[in-house]
């Protein structure tokens, strides 16, 4: 189990670029369409993508750190909608635990860190989506109160 004491959830320093870049690799998804770092760098299509979201001030990639280890991330984005009242959403995306410490309560332990985030930015509810061959990441969602409510739709272009 994940002794918290040890663990820190805060936004990604510029220097754990790589180490994100390695945690969207480290599954059977994401060693199919990421690039991982080489020797210390990061193709430049992450630093590109990194430095959009660093321009956003609605948007941020945290980190979860345990012994100065980066062991979960996650890219959370704000956006203001008119619908529902004009509400605001929160979006989460990029979701990786590594794998050495899945199982382990870390996810959970995040994911109360991010909607507490969330919350504290003023959004009203807390989206997400997952490819739907994900099931072990579905059931995780759904445990920790997500509702499978949409259907969602995409087009490469």
């Amino acid at each position: 189990m994940c002794d918290t004491a040890l663990l820190d959830f805060r936004v990604m320093y510029d220097s754990e670029l790589c180490d994100v870049v390695d945690l969207l690799n480290d599954d059977n998804f994401g060693a199919h369409r990421e690039t991982p770092s080489q020797g210390g760098t990061v193709a430049d299509s992450y630093a590109q993508a990194y430095a959009k979201i660093k321009q956003n001030p609605l948007s941020d990639v945290h980190v979860l750190v345990l012994n100065n280890e980066v062991i979960g991330c996650a890219q959370l984005t704000v956006m203001p909608t008119l619908a529902l009242c004009g509400t605001s959403r929160a979006e989460v995306e990029g979701v990786r635990i590594k794998s050495n410490y899945r199982g382990a309560g870390y996810g959970r332990y995040m994911f109360e860190h991010i909607r507490q985030q969330a919350k504290n930015s003023g959004a009203t509810l807390l989206q997400l989506t997952t490819n739907v061959k994900r099931e072990g990441s579905i059931k995780f969602y759904q445990k920790f109160g997500f509702s499978i409510s949409h259907l969602g739709c995409k087009m490469e272009i």
